[in-house]
C-alpha cells in the first residue's frame, strides 16, 4: 500500500548575512500590487549575488525621499534627473547587505536591505611602468 503522506522542507536561505558584490540583472514594473500599505505600483530589482538571485520591491515613485532616488543616485551620482530609465540599471556592479527573513512557515528569504557603489577595481601595472625604476633597469 502506498503512503499518501505528503511533506515539505522549509527554504533554506543561499546566503549568510553580509555584504556582498553584486549586479542587477533584471528590472520589473508591476502595477496595483497589494501591500502591506495598500495598492502600489512597484519596480523589482533583481540582483544577482554570487549567482543567487535576490529580488527586492521597491516603490514606483521618484521623490528625492525615496528609495528608488536614492539608489539611482547612489549607482549613477551626478546624473539623478527628473525622470530615469530604471532598465538602464541592469548590468550595473554594486555591493548589497543581505538579512534575511524567516516566514510563519519556517522559510528563510534573503533581502537587500542596503545598496552601495562597487569597490573600484585595482588598476593593474603594466611592465611599460616599471621603465624608469632604477631597481628594475639597474
Amino acid at each position: 500500500m502506498s503512503d499518501t503522506m505528503v511533506s515539505r522542507e522549509p527554504r533554506a536561505a543561499q546566503l549568510d548575512v553580509g555584504v556582498y558584490d553584486a549586479s542587477i540583472i533584471a528590472v520589473e514594473a508591476k502595477d496595483a500590487v497589494e501591500t502591506a500599505y495598500g495598492i502600489k505600483d512597484v519596480i523589482y530589482i533583481t540582483y544577482d549575488v554570487n549567482g543567487v538571485e535576490v529580488r527586492r520591491r521597491y516603490n514606483k515613485t521618484f521623490s528625492p525621499n525615496g528609495a528608488l532616488y536614492k539608489l539611482v543616485d547612489i549607482l549613477k551620482p551626478g546624473e539623478v534627473p527628473m525622470m530615469f530609465e530604471l532598465a538602464d540599471l541592469v548590468g550595473t556592479s554594486c555591493r548589497v547587505m543581505i538579512e534575511l527573513n524567516t516566514t510563519e512557515s519556517g522559510d528563510v528569504w534573503e533581502n537587500v536591505v542596503k545598496v552601495v557603489k562597487a569597490k573600484p577595481k585595482p588598476v593593474e601595472a603594466s611592465f611599460d611602468d616599471d621603465v624608469g625604476d632604477p631597481e628594475l633597469t639597474g
